[in-house]
């Protein structure tokens, strides 16, 4: 029985110790470049259609690639280390760190040096026909059931004019 009583005395005692925060769990995520920390603030105040070239090479520093997609748009990509920082602790006597760190690359479309489109990804290397794709605008369904014909095959309007013209 007294080694219940000793038990149960040393978990209070360590309960009160711990200034009441039995748990305590935390995690953080930081991103780092070439010339230091990156934050997540920086981050989201990249904004289609408003954030400008000069703006991301002034924060960012030069891109580690750049290239040409078309004659207005350009894909600019630059290597960040991405750290995930976990902390828990049960009491202050249990403790749980562990940190793991990636390489993300921030990928910017920008066109007429205007962000068009910004993403984070893993791959170094962009798909640029998924991104070309991506950034043609699309018909609509009415458009394309206007280019059709009865047939379903697809028409021009000039192809549409001298079929009417030949009734």
């Amino acid at each position: 029985m007294k080694i219940y009583l000793k038990l149960v005395v040393l978990f209070f005692s360590a309960y009160f110790l711990s200034a009441c925060s039995v748990f305590d769990y935390s995690k953080h995520v930081t991103y780092q470049d070439k010339a230091g920390e990156v934050s997540v603030e920086l981050l989201r105040k990249i904004k289609v259609g408003k954030t400008d070239r000069d703006w991301m090479v002034i924060q960012f520093g030069t891109p580690g690639n750049e290239v040409n997609i078309s004659e207005t748009q350009d894909l600019l990509s630059w290597e960040l280390e991405e750290t995930h920082e976990r902390n828990a602790s049960i009491f202050p006597l249990l403790r749980y760190n562990s940190a793991k760190t990636k390489t993300r690359f921030l990928h910017v479309v920008l066109e007429k040096d205007r962000v068009k489109k910004r993403w984070m990804d893993k791959n170094e290397h962009v798909d640029l026909g998924k991104v070309k794709s991506e950034l043609t605008p699309k018909k609509s369904f009415f458009e394309k059931l206007k280019s059709l014909d009865f047939f379903g095959q697809s028409s021009s309007d000039n192809e549409k004019k001298e079929k009417i013209s030949q009734l």
